[in-house]
């Protein structure tokens, strides 16, 4: 219908399948920007997020990492922010 691969879906939404339910929402028409951060002495989640205009939970969940998480000096964080086509 909108002429787009599975494979862009599936980056969009941050999807790491193609099983989909009725009535879940998927982002169609962006793309994503994605950028790596590497923390320095002083970051939290909370600054890192903060920063580029994410929310802490969206931050932990596209690495992988708890909210809780110390970060260590010299880790790269993937940083993704949705940018219109």
């Amino acid at each position: 219908r909108f002429n787009l691969s599975v494979e862009s879906l599936k980056r969009w939404n941050d999807l790491d399948h193609e099983l989909i339910k009725p009535g879940q929402v998927l982002a169609v028409g962006e793309q994503q920007s994605a950028r790596e951060y590497t923390v320095v002495t002083g970051d939290t989640l909370y600054s890192i997020a903060r920063k580029f205009g994410l929310q802490v939970e969206e931050l932990a969940k596209k690495n992988n990492i708890s909210i809780t998480t110390t970060l260590l000096t010299g880790t790269t964080l993937k940083i993704s922010t949705k940018v219109p086509q």
